[in-house]
């Protein structure tokens, strides 16, 4: 009887099923679309230098002095290594220096580098776009951002000089060739970042042995996750903190909750309007049928009888809504997860946040669920007054009602 009523009126229940059906497709596209691009923005930023997680001394992230280094960290790295998840471990130690050409002088930041090791966890040396990337433990190589060498008007070949200060406090100097120019898409690295050999460095800056920072990296980032309890007691275990990607890049993390809480008032105010939209169908279905309920009641049927009826159409008209819904979403999803949605000239924009040239959606049972199962939720609760009203019908006065 529910599924026979519900084509009473067909119209309505295909207006209605589509409205929940393109609501549901919506709630899963969205937030597989959000879940796909979280993951390639946390994935390239962190890839581009500062791996998953890094170890340091305590104090160093807030207050990155020099003085802050790591004495023993070949035993720390070794340590690190019998760990699964873990793809590539370097090493680095850096510092702030006056980098001069000829012609103009401009304050850097220098990364003193393992050259074998750091192309595994940064893609700094991909991202190079004229010369090379370093070679060699302590040669006089050093690889510049591309708006720093062209505010130094230095191109492969050229020689700058570098002049700051080294742990123990003495002049640090030295003569570099620069080797190659990088390009990563981020102004601020681009503007500041000159990339040298560690062993160049600990020379240079009186550092013997000693870096300031172990980077961490993985196959992938959610792969990498379960190995964090066990680097911390490693780090624990040496005197030493372990800054997860949350803590290296916090506004990367609060940027990611701010869009989630927007995003999210988004879609509860789609859900309430469906919802709303819904119960205004249901209360004219019941309106439209007063008569026969008062009818059905003077010949002995039970109120919550006729009321679980009523339920039942409103549960067969969200599942069918629902189904549909949910297919379309999930197909549409999958398919722009496999093709890519590409936004053209919008390339270099996006390459400022992190992002790619294309979006993939990820779906996962969070992002296929949760969106139509508050809808789900939201109509069945509901559902619940048409009901109510049901139960307080008079016969007599049903009967008589136009």
């Amino acid at each position: 009887m529910a599924w026979r009523n519900l084509w009473r009126q067909p119209r309505r229940t295909v207006l209605s099923s589509l409205t929940i059906a393109f609501t549901s497709a919506f709630l899963i596209f969205m937030p597989s679309m959000q879940n796909g691009s979280y993951d390639a923005m946390i994935e390239n930023t962190l890839r581009l230098y500062d791996g998953y997680a890094e170890i340091q001394r305590p104090g160093y992230h807030d207050d990155p002095e020099i003085r802050t280094s790591i004495t023993d960290s070949q035993a720390v790295v070794t340590e690190l290594e019998a760990l699964p998840g873990l793809q590539a471990i370097t090493t680095r130690a850096i510092s702030y220096a006056l980098l001069a050409s000829e012609q103009r002088s401009f304050g850097a930041q220098i990364v003193g580098v393992e050259p074998a090791s750091e192309p595994a966890v940064s893609t700094v040396a991909s991202n190079i776009h004229e010369g090379r990337f370093l070679q060699g433990e302590a040669s006089a190589e050093v690889v510049l951002g591309e708006t720093l060498a062209r505010n130094l008007r230095l191109s492969v070949g050229d020689r700058v000089t570098l002049l700051g200060m080294g742990r123990d406090g003495s002049l640090a100097a030295d003569s570099l060739t620069v080797v190659g120019v990088f390009a990563t898409g981020i102004n601020a690295m681009d503007r500041l970042v000159a990339e040298i050999p560690l062993g160049r460095f600990q020379e240079t800056f009186s550092m013997p042995d000693q870096v300031h920072t172990i980077v961490l990296s993985g196959a992938s980032l959610p792969r990498f996750q379960p190995s964090l309890p066990a680097i911390r007691a490693i780090a624990e275990k040496h005197q030493l903190t372990m800054q997860d990607w949350k803590q290296l890049k916090p506004g990367l993390w609060q940027g990611i909750l701010l869009d989630i809480s927007t995003a999210s008032l988004i879609y509860v105010a789609m859900i309430i309007v469906v919802t709303f939209s819904l119960l205004n169908s249901l209360l004219m279905s019941v309106l439209e049928r007063t008569r026969e309920f008062g009818m059905l009641i003077a010949l002995g049927m039970r109120p919550g009888a006729i009321g679980r009826m009523v339920w039942l159409e409103t549960v067969m008209l969200l599942l069918l809504g629902l189904s549909v819904g949910i297919a379309l979403g999930y197909g549409l999803s999958q398919y722009y997860a496999e093709v890519g949605i590409y936004f053209g000239e919008s390339q270099e924009l996006f390459s400022q946040f992190g992002l790619p040239g294309a979006m993939y959606p990820k779906v996962n049972a969070f992002t296929l669920l949760a969106g139509p199962g508050a809808i789900a939720v939201c109509v069945i609760l509901a559902g619940a007054y048409p009901i109510l009203r049901i139960r307080r019908l008079e016969p007599v006065a049903a009967m008589g009602a136009v």
